[in-house]
């Protein structure tokens, strides 16, 4: 397999939620020419990964996106998005897809009828749940955001705690990922926006595909989140 497309246009969540899908993929396929498709707004959020060969991004005119994509000769299209732009995609782009369930009628029966047929799986787990007719199961090595090498974080050391009292801190060798080494509910993910985790819940690692980052302890990991968070959100 030479080349595949990984679909995920939006959003914010939903896009850093696809990471351990590049990652098996890249594993599995080490030489092959992967490509994330998304949003132009949401590029900065793949652009850095090392898992990725590049990107399509979707501006104005899915005409125009179609073009690009049909051009590129896709051997597969991971559609984790699965919606009314990539089926319109898929009928003009043509070749092998594999689509993410979204579980509509099951969504539709919970809210409507408050008849919950919704399996008690992560969302992270049902997108690789996408790659199985490839023989791909997940790493549960959790989730990656790579910076690109000039990124600056701020204020995640406290101000005047000693050598590292600077308002702006280079990011720790090579890429680094930030990635929860243990699988979490949504209720613990959107409490770790506000409140600091509890010790084990997240970590946060330097390093790309080599590694060899440090490692940041656990204040400095919530205030890495927080900032990650200042940053990315408008």
């Amino acid at each position: 397999m030479q080349r595949i497309l990984i679909i995920r246009f939006s959003s914010i969540g939903d896009i850093v939620l696809t990471t351990p899908v590049l990652r098996v993929l890249r594993k599995k396929y080490p030489d092959t020419d992967i490509r994330f498709v998304t949003k132009k707004q949401y590029a900065e959020l793949v652009e850095s990964n090392p898992n990725l060969t590049g990107m399509f991004l979707l501006e104005e005119s899915l005409n125009a996106l179609a073009k690009e994509l049909r051009a590129f000769k896709p051997d597969l299209v991971v559609d984790l998005h699965h919606n009314l732009r990539t089926l319109i995609l898929k009928t003009l782009i043509g070749g092998k897809w594999l689509s993410f369930s979204k579980l509509n009628a099951e969504k539709w029966l919970k809210v409507n009828l408050k008849v919950d047929r919704l399996p008690n799986v992560h969302i992270v787990d049902r997108y690789l749940e996408t790659l199985k007719p490839l023989g791909i199961e997940g790493d549960g090595k959790g989730l990656d955001f790579f910076f690109p090498p000039d990124f600056y974080l701020k204020r995640i050391f406290p101000i005047g705690s000693g050598a590292d009292s600077r308002d702006n801190h280079p990011v720790p060798s090579g890429h680094p990922s930030f990635s929860g080494g243990e699988r979490h509910s949504e209720q613990s993910l959107n409490q770790g926006a506000n409140s600091p985790p509890a010790k084990g819940e997240y970590s946060a690692t330097g390093g790309g595909r080599g590694g060899g980052g440090q490692t940041l302890q656990r204040g400095e990991v919530w205030s890495f989140q927080k900032i990650f968070l200042e940053t990315m959100l408008p």
